[in-house]
């Protein structure tokens, strides 16, 4: 009897404390063979989120950013990148800026943090014209977003930007 009351005992002890969540430290290099990357300064939505592509249509439409009127496709400079297989196409808003460059450059890596895809990007850098100059400039608002693909078996309900 004192041998069952101490393995209860050790049952409910156990089970009242919290598992670690294991962390995946591993990074995964962004190849430019097998993954689509584009970036534009403007056509993404006000505010940060993410929308899955489904085929060669969505990506067209997508390339071409949320605000824009296009008269006809002739006009466009967007040079084609078609939809890859096996892969999960990603449309990623970073939302509106009020100045400065934040146009990614580069996807350098991603990984899978739990429920979030954290991506490993390299930022465009701010230029002044002047050092000294600390007077008025110029407040250009952008909308940036970038295109993106994964493996089809990453699973993850949010993304995460680190800036490096």
């Amino acid at each position: 009897m004192k041998h069952f009351i101490l393995i209860g005992f050790m049952s409910i002890f156990t089970s009242c404390f919290s598992q670690k969540k294991v962390k995946n430290d591993a990074k995964t290099s962004f190849s430019t063979e097998k993954d689509i990357f584009y970036s534009n300064q403007n056509g993404g939505a006000l505010y940060p989120s993410f929308s899955l592509i489904k085929n060669q249509e969505e990506l067209d439409k997508a390339l071409l950013g949320e605000g824009t009127f296009i008269i006809s496709d002739e006009n466009t400079d967007n040079q084609k990148i078609t939809f890859p297989k096996n892969r999960k196409v990603i449309k990623y808003n970073l939302g509106e800026f009020r100045s400065g460059s934040h146009t990614p450059e580069k996807l350098d890596a991603y990984r899978v943090n739990g429920e979030t895809l954290e991506l490993f990007i390299k930022k465009g850098k701010f230029e002044k014209e002047h050092e000294t100059d600390l007077e008025f400039s110029i407040q250009v608002v952008t909308r940036p977003y970038i295109i993106f693909s994964v493996p089809k078996k990453v699973e993850f309900k949010k993304i995460s930007i680190i800036y490096e």
